[in-house]
């Protein structure tokens, strides 16, 4: 079951992870790896936000 969308503020700072499904890997070469940092880049390009920190791991990934 999916969370219920978060109310966003301007000038507040949010901590967002991903997870993959029963501890699974959330990226299985470079190539995948590569292409999350690219979505990450165009959606910093679109929604203008700050990306504090970012930590990529095999089966989670943490942004702040």
């Amino acid at each position: 079951m999916s969370r219920k969308q978060p109310v966003w503020h301007p000038d507040t700072m949010y901590h967002i992870t991903s997870r993959g499904n029963r501890k699974s890997a959330l990226f299985y070469d470079e190539i995948d790896r590569k292409a999350k940092l690219e979505l990450l880049e165009e959606t910093r390009f679109y929604h203008l936000f700050h990306l504090h920190a970012y930590c990529l791991m095999k089966n989670h990934s943490i942004f702040n």
